[in-house]
């Protein structure tokens, strides 16, 4: 959405700002953690549960979860330093998850 400002004297528009929403995708994650435990009348109307069946978006966020909890387990263990091999391997892995539920 944008959003335009005015300037306090001369009334002028300026130059059309975005809204910026933090995280979006972070707060897709924990939404998409709560379906585990909601039972299916309940579940809101998100637009990827039109399209996806609910067992691939749980399996598509155990696989996050499961990358998110190795990497923070690489980065406080004495292994740190292949971190950023970590990092580059998750390109991998999302390459993989695309080509698996590009079916």
């Amino acid at each position: 959405m944008l959003q335009s400002a005015s300037t306090s004297r001369e009334g002028q528009q300026l130059a059309a700002v975005p809204r910026w929403q933090p995280f979006p995708f972070i707060l897709q994650f924990f939404d998409r953690l709560k379906l585990f435990w909601m039972p299916a009348k309940h579940q809101p109307d998100f637009i990827y549960l039109r399209h996806v069946p609910l067992r691939k978006v749980h399996f598509f966020t155990a696989i996050q979860l499961t990358c998110l909890v190795l990497l923070w387990t690489i980065k406080v263990s004495r292994v740190a330093i292949i971190f950023p091999m970590m990092v580059l391997a998750l390109v991998f892995v999302r390459k993989a998850m695309d080509f698996c539920f590009s079916k």
